[in-house]
């Protein structure tokens, strides 16, 4: 890449340990066009799984029915991974053995259908006691879920667009790899430091907007880096923010 002698490059040390913030979206400035390739579409957005939806506790109400009922409470702490809700299914399930057996007896009928109506009645308000707390903590799990989901997503589109821009840079820089700043490109989840406005830049770890204003005056001082790598030595950044840098930045050529 062929660059102009700038006249003065004032290097500019960014604090190491200054927090990583998600990359920007918002464009700033006059941006070059990228042409869009219509055999690869704009980078597919992580589809939610649906297990965040409102999560449907209506099958406990069949603790309100006898034999089945008995069952409701245990499996609401399996499904909720809440041991305490387990245990408290585990005795239901014991009183409803207990009654069973109880009745059996000739002498006991009497009082073994008493008991059997009362293990009835206790599954029944147990399911109805863990209906809401269990419904609220299946969404949260199923929450959790989506979001390893969709960092799982993230992870794996920046992988694969990093070995594109390594193995086929023109191509990259076509699909609008690094670009999150314009419509319709698979940008990948990456910033091109050779074409993101600064607003973009700045979302990377370690930088801040006034470096990212001056990573982007250098840079249309220079024509471009070569590398992210290239950036770092120029800008005398901390060798900690380059290497964050190197899975979330690429360097493309025009």
């Amino acid at each position: 890449m062929t660059r102009s002698s700038p006249d003065c490059v004032a290097p500019m040390r960014a604090d190491p340990d200054h927090s990583c913030r998600s990359i920007s979206a918002t464009a700033s400035g006059q941006v070059p066009a990228v042409a869009s390739a219509p055999t690869d579409p704009a980078t597919p957005e992580p589809q939610p799984a649906g297990r965040s939806e409102r999560v449907s506790t209506r099958w406990m109400w069949f603790g309100a029915l006898p034999v089945i009922g008995f069952w409701v409470p245990f499996v609401a702490g399996y499904r909720a991974r809440h041991r305490g809700w387990m245990l408290a299914g585990m005795g239901v399930i014991a009183f409803a053995l207990f009654a069973a057996i109880f009745s059996t007896v000739e002498e006991s009928n009497r009082f073994g259908g008493m008991f059997l109506m009362l293990s009835w009645i206790l599954s029944g308000a147990v399911s109805f006691a863990l209906r809401r707390p269990c419904e609220q903590r299946l969404a949260a799990q199923a929450a959790y879920d989506d979001r390893i989901a969709r960092a799982e997503h993230v992870d794996n589109e920046r992988r694969a667009m990093m070995a594109l821009a390594a193995e086929n840079p023109g191509r990259a820089a076509a699909l609008g790899v690094g670009r999150a700043d314009l419509p319709g490109t698979r940008h990948g989840y990456l910033v091109d430091v050779n074409h993101a406005p600064a607003s973009a830049i700045a979302g990377l770890p370690g930088v801040s907007q006034a470096l990212a204003t001056e990573i982007a005056r250098v840079r249309d001082q220079l024509g471009g880096f070569d590398s992210v790598d290239d950036l770092g030595a120029l800008m005398a950044l901390h060798p900690r923010i380059v290497e964050a840098m190197r899975t979330r930045a690429v360097a493309l050529p025009d």
